[in-house]
């Protein structure tokens, strides 16, 4: 088959475009022709052959572009102002997008022009950055991503032999990290903090500066605070913070994340220490081992009662009921138990009064269980 390069969903079309494609589906024989007609809505392409031959309905995958280098000397060029399509968009099932946003994208400068004026690439991007801009003040957030995005791989496709070879050029890498970030912002408004955490990690890629670098930061550590990641949203904030100590958002995002971060270690020793049987290693905590005391003296002040021994269930019972004890709620339901032994011990004993107190304590806590 004939050199060329299947299309990719990022491609622009333009009536005029030089591409490769059968004149038949599948005879096998690839010809050079031309764009004839692009209709956005249905994705359909009509290409003219040599001869005037004129293939109608033909998909995107049905053709291959051709590198521009390999071009013949006497093809004709695309028209200035012809109407483009985005790919990727009628993909999508976003015709929409062809329709409104790429019409008003800039087209990326020729190689020969480039080597006459490098400015031009720059001037390209920077064209492009500002579409998104336009998107993002109108509220179109989505829209704002994709054109942000395919900003940076446009300026990649057609001016640069990678993205690598991109990312090396510092004039280049400036704004290519701007829209990955501005792009990030606009995921953060949409609350899709996986994808801001992604753009934001794109965006440290092209070693942002000064401003644009605090941008980033900031925005990241956003994002970490949306995925619950505090500890990382600590440590992010914490270097923007170190780069501008005056910068207000900053600092209230970082006292944010300073929160979520103490909290995440909390949350995680009380995983860990619940993760772990104490009594396999022979070992209690400090609450099982006073739980445990409790009901043994329970049990000893009952077992007196049923023996009609009231003083000694007195005896173990009544120190249970001491301010300190009775402050834990965790202790309650042992405490009105022994509140209540207390009274019953004091009754037999012909202590009224001290009976009426132990029992009002009893309903008391009865009452604070309930409510529970």
């Amino acid at each position: 088959k004939p050199a060329g390069r299947m299309l990719k969903p990022r491609g622009r079309l333009t009536v005029g475009t030089e591409v490769e494609a059968e004149r038949e589906e599948g005879d096998g024989d690839w010809e050079r022709c031309q764009v004839k007609a692009i209709d956005a809505a249905t994705g359909s392409i009509s290409l003219l052959f040599a001869g005037g031959f004129v293939r109608d309905a033909v998909s995107f995958s049905s053709m291959r572009m051709v590198d521009s280098s390999s071009s013949s000397a006497g093809a004709r060029a695309p028209p200035e102002e012809a109407p483009a399509v985005d790919v990727q968009a009628v993909a999508d099932g976003d015709p929409a997008y062809a329709e409104e946003v790429v019409p008003l994208l800039p087209s990326p400068p020729a190689a020969t022009s480039i080597a006459e004026d490098c400015e031009m690439k720059y001037a390209f991007i920077r064209a492009y950055k500002d579409a998104g801009n336009s998107l993002f003040k109108a509220g179109k957030f989505r829209w704002a991503i994709r054109t942000y995005c395919e900003a940076v791989d446009a300026l990649a496709s057609s001016c640069y032999q990678s993205r690598e070879y991109m990312l090396w050029d510092y004039f280049a890498r400036g704004p290519c990290g701007q829209c990955y970030s501005n792009a990030a912002l606009c995921a953060l408004k949409l609350g899709d903090y996986a994808q801001a955490d992604t753009l934001c990690e794109r965006a440290m890629e092209c070693k942002p500066e000064d401003t644009d670098l605090i941008k980033v930061l900031l925005r990241h550590g956003q994002a970490m605070l949306g995925l619950e990641r505090g500890t990382e949203a600590k440590e992010i904030l914490e270097r923007a913070a170190e780069k501008d100590p005056a910068n207000r958002a900053v600092r209230e995002e970082l006292v944010r994340a300073k929160k979520a971060a103490a909290a995440a270690a909390k949350e995680a020793d009380k995983r860990l220490f619940q993760s772990v049987d104490l009594s396999k290693h022979g070992l209690t905590s400090k609450r099982a081992e006073e739980a445990e005391r409790l009901q043994q003296a329970v049990n000893a002040g009952f077992a007196a009662l049923v023996d009609a021994k009231d003083d000694a269930a007195i005896a173990h019972l009544e120190p249970l009921l001491g301010s300190q004890v009775t402050q834990a709620s965790h202790r309650r339901p042992s405490m009105m138990l022994a509140a209540y032994g207390v009274g019953i011990g004091r009754y037999h004993a012909h202590q009224l009064d001290e009976a009426i107190s132990a029992l009002h304590t009893f309903f008391e806590l009865k009452a604070e269980l309930d409510a529970e």
